[in-house]
């Protein structure tokens, strides 16, 4: 092919044929192939009809574990698409307006207690440290990080029940679940935010 070996062709790391693929399945067929190629075409034609057979019966195989893992499955792919994102957003938003009611309510004491004389700082006179609330920024990265690795932890054991040890079908699941999840949380959070602040001006 080209000039180049079979072998050469198909596994080079720069001009191989499957270097784009990730698939463990089909690097070890045209490892297979290759080596049967070195011992006729004979020894290819068995190869190839064994690859054959050995395709049909995970077929058949995988058709019975999807039935089988069907319900886990959706149940994993509804709470890593919809779930996690979801609640991360919900509460994301409401941390975010609490922030905000503890900023506001610092202000207002603060204004109240100076129009009084006889009454000592807000430091020594609450037991609450309004200064020490979190911004809602932290929150968002916190919650954020949390989001991603249980999206990435269920793509990883959804990627398993569905295709099993193929590395493609891992990296589909896992980005496909953190583009929806990070759009999904993105608008969840903002749209409790601006509902909540709304309804509760401050």
């Amino acid at each position: 092919i080209f000039g180049y070996s079979f072998k050469k062709a198909v596994f080079d790391k720069k001009i191989g044929a499957i270097k784009d693929f990730r698939s463990k399945l089909i690097e070890n067929i045209m490892k297979i192939i290759a080596e049967g190629m070195k011992k006729g075409s004979y020894a290819i034609s068995q190869s190839v009809i064994a690859i054959s057979n050995y395709l049909a019966s995970i077929k058949k195989i995988e058709s019975y574990s999807r039935e089988v893992f069907e319900d886990i499955s959706s149940e994993i792919n509804i709470m890593m698409i919809l779930l996690i994102p979801l609640f991360s957003g919900i509460i994301t938003g409401i941390s975010g307006v609490i922030t905000q009611i503890m900023n506001s309510l610092r202000e207002y004491v603060g204004s109240l207690l100076q129009t009084q004389q006889n009454i000592p700082a807000l430091g020594f006179s609450l037991p609450i440290d309004f200064k020490a609330t979190l911004p809602p920024e932290i929150f968002t990265l916190i919650f954020g990080i949390y989001m991603v690795e249980m999206i990435v932890i269920s793509g990883f054991f959804l990627s398993i029940l569905e295709g099993g040890k193929d590395k493609l079908k891992k990296y589909e699941i896992i980005t496909r679940g953190l583009s929806i999840g990070l759009i999904l949380y993105l608008i969840s959070s903002l749209s409790i935010y601006g509902l909540i602040s709304l309804i509760l001006p401050f």
